[in-house]
């Protein structure tokens, strides 16, 4: 195999896809199209690649236009052009030089290597086995800054303190991410609890390792050197100095003393909060009688008391479906209630909570907790986020009256009465969306078979990003219901998937994705890479003896949802974990997830995915499916104004006075925004999971939509499953995480600057 070799600055161009041509005088090599080369860093001498020629074409020197530089490197201008060959090749090089113009594709390229039993220990840690890893993960830690430390200023290098640095934080990272998966999946109350305790304690001695002065005064002395860096060594230095600056180094002692005890606080608090949600546990009591408008299906999956009646409970398999289709007005209120009043002891954590982070924030000279955390979004302010909704707000009003007044004359003509009911709107929009479009959603169900939703799923992504699925039955797992995938491309390893995807004692309660160890290169410009492992953590309904787990239409765009962010962690080949995958921007992340939603309501994608549970060739009849593609924007005012005005909620709490009723002014929002009124029991915002971790950034989801919708137009112009437009979407959005700008993904992507038409269309705004 030929070699070519590369400065170090332009392997991070290659291998993220920024560079694909090479130029080559005097070719003593003999290069002809279809060569297979291998691509040596040439100050390492190390392996980073393989590739192809794909074309060749040559040109004198002289004559090259700027078609000739898509793919390669740019130059100030000729002379600058002239002097860099001349470095190379000497003297001899002018402007009639005949030069090579080589284009290439990369085919092999970072190693990843496959787990083994033993890479998957972690599964089997026992209670003992978790404390001993978290003591251990702190020791290396704090033994890695020692070395840090120690270097003297005049040899500090980029590789020995700011990448030393990131490896550091990200190998204690992934231990947090393993123990953490123990907390929110393991079977074992034990074993929950362990972790849930050393997760908090690596999160607690974590704060004063990094609070370390003399770790900053190390980023400052390389700092000063002024180095030139390519550009993910620009992103990785840029970033890690705001982020020491958003730590407090520059405040005086006292006030970062201070922060770094608010952050212990915040920490051990958002952890019981989180807890207290997922051990809530609560049931309403219902006669067969009262079931009426659930199938038989729903009903014999629920537990029954020693008196013969059924137990409904708040878990989303049980809750969701009864709130949308039991007739019985009194018994979903009495379920709505219970799901209002949950967890009243983490009223208190929140307001423990909202003082801290203002405390915080205030220290670090912002004005409210929304400036701190937008400050490195998309957003940039507090400001330019209320702005954002309070705009949509007042757009989407016409479009809720016009919603209320169809759902009040409805209620009227069906029960004699106009006034929509807390309890009442979910159920009657799923009445609604039956007598208007024609299907039942339980028995749309029937048609989509976890395995079959699956099988199909994986189909659309091996068309659009050429990646293969294969099953792994060899690795351990916490509990039998978990399975794991990995995918290939071209033969080559591209990472591992896990699915939990039915509810369980002590397990987390809704859907979320968890990246577990995160993608990246093992060393500094080395090329094996660190292979992604992520997966789905979800509730759906489980399988039993004769029926197979069935998801809704909601749920399968749930599924897909889920799934656009484990493509966007899986698919990352960024050198640097705190950038790769779904590491971006907070109001970026749900733009992929958003986007893979649209997939399942084209009318070809539902009937690929279709199959009747008894017989998988039975597909969802033709009228169906148009119906339930002609509902998708029904209500779709009310519906996000919903969520805006959850979004708008977790603003106004976060702003630079907190409310004094942070209880009532939830219930205020949701009146004024969708008109419905909460009873004055309600406890919404205690059961408010997002309030950690998605604190100050649940407009996240409204933001993130604007774009998804734009990045659906291109895929829509250019074939819904175009595996030119899906290679795109591979290559500037999923691959890059946030090793750029996410503005600069957005254009580079649509190939333009980004518009909100496409959203505002589809909530019917002009």
């Amino acid at each position: 195999m030929k070699t070519l070799k590369f400065k170090s600055e332009l392997v991070d161009k290659i291998l993220t896809g920024q560079k694909t041509s090479t130029w080559q005088m005097f070719d003593d090599k003999d290069l002809q199209v279809e060569d297979k080369l291998e691509f040596v860093n040439k100050e390492t001498e190390k392996k980073f690649a393989e590739a192809k020629i794909s074309s060749i074409h040559e040109k004198k020197l002289g004559e090259l236009t700027d078609a000739d530089f898509e793919g390669h490197e740019k130059y100030k201008d000729t002379d600058d052009m002239l002097a860099h060959y001349r470095g190379y090749y000497g003297e001899q090089v002018t402007l009639k030089t005949p030069i090579k113009l080589i284009d290439f594709k990369i085919i092999k390229q970072m190693i990843r290597k496959p787990y083994t039993k033993e890479d998957f220990g972690w599964v089997n840690w026992t209670a003992v086995d978790i404390e001993r890893t978290a003591s251990e993960a702190l020791a290396v830690l704090k033994a890695h800054y020692v070395g840090i430390k120690a270097i003297p200023a005049d040899e500090r290098t980029f590789e020995n303190t700011i990448y030393a640095i990131e490896d550091a934080c990200t190998q204690i990272g992934e231990v947090a991410n393993l123990i953490h998966v123990h907390h929110q999946c393991s079977p074992d109350a034990d074993i929950r609890k362990k972790a849930e305790e050393q997760f908090q304690k690596i999160v607690q001695e974590n704060v004063d390792i990094q609070y370390d002065s003399e770790i900053y005064r190390a980023y400052k002395e390389y700092a000063a050197k002024n180095e030139k860096h390519s550009a993910h060594d620009e992103r990785l230095f840029d970033l890690m100095g705001k982020g020491y600056k958003r730590m407090g180094f520059e405040l005086p002692k006292e006030k970062q003393d201070q922060l770094k005890v608010n952050l212990k606080k915040l920490s051990e608090v958002g952890v019981t909060f989180k807890t207290n949600i997922n051990n809530w546990k609560d049931f309403i009591l219902v006669t067969k009688e009262e079931l009426a408008g659930l199938p038989e299906a729903y009903i014999g999956q629920l537990d029954k008391n020693d008196d013969g009646c059924f137990k409904v409970s708040l878990k989303y398999p049980e809750y969701v479906p009864f709130v949308s289709h039991a007739d019985n007005a009194l018994k979903r209120k009495e379920l709505v209630d219970k799901n209002l009043t949950r967890c009243p002891d983490n009223i208190s954590l929140i307001k423990k909570m909202l003082r801290l982070r203002l405390e915080n924030a205030q220290l670090l000279g912002y004005a409210d907790h929304s400036d701190y955390v937008s400050e490195l979004r998309m957003a940039k302010s507090g400001k330019n986020i209320r702005e954002f909704l309070v705009d949509l707000g007042e757009k989407l009003k016409p479009g809720i009256q016009k919603d209320l007044q169809t759902m009040g004359d409805f209620k009227k003509k069906t029960e004699g009465s106009v006034d929509i009911m807390y309890y009442d709107f979910v159920y009657l929009k799923e009445r609604l969306t039956e007598e208007l479009f024609k299907f039942n959603s339980e028995k749309v169900r029937e048609y989509f078979p976890l395995s079959r939703v699956m099988k199909s799923a994986f189909s659309i992504f091996e068309k659009l990003f050429k990646v293969q699925f294969e099953k792994v039955e060899d690795l351990p797992v916490w509990h039998p219901d978990v399975q794991i995938w990995q995918l290939k491309q071209d033969s080559q390893l591209v990472g591992y998937v896990f699915l939990d995807l039915f509810p369980r004692e002590g397990k987390y309660s809704h859907m979320a994705c968890y990246d577990t160890i995160n993608g990246r290169s093992m060393g500094y410009r080395n090329n094996e890479y660190r292979t992604p492992f992520t997966g789905m953590v979800g509730n759906f309904n489980k399988p039993s003896a004769d029926r197979p787990s069935m998801l809704s239409h909601d749920e399968v765009e749930t599924f897909f949802h889920e799934f656009g962010h484990i493509m966007h962690t899986v698919l990352t080949n960024v050198p640097y974990a705190s950038q790769s995958g779904a590491n971006v921007a907070w109001d970026f992340v749900e733009v992929p997830s958003q986007l893979f939603e649209y997939w399942m309501w084209q009318p070809e994608m539902i009937k690929e995915m279709s199959g009747h549970y008894l017989d998988e060739s039975q597909k969802l009849p033709n009228d169906v499916i148009a119906n339930i593609v002609n509902s998708k924007n029904f209500m779709v005012s009310f519906v996000e104004g919903m969520q805006l005005s959850q979004a708008l909620y977790d603003q106004m709490i976060h702003a630079s006075v907190i409310p004094e009723d942070v209880i009532g002014l939830f219930a205020k929002l949701r009146k004024k925004i969708t008109g419905i009124q909460l009873p004055s029991s309600q406890l919404w915002p205690a059961g408010f999971g997002h309030l950690v971790g998605y604190d100050a950034g649940y407009y996240s989801y409204v933001w993130s939509r604007v774009y998804a919708a734009d990045f659906w137009s291109r895929f829509e112009k250019e074939g819904i499953l175009n595996p030119a437009t899906g290679q795109s979407l591979k290559q500037e959005v999923l691959e890059k995480g946030s090793s750029i700008d996410e503005m600069d993904i957005v254009k580079n992507f649509l190939g333009r600057e980004p518009s909100n038409e496409a959203f505002l269309k589809q909530c019917g705004i002009k």
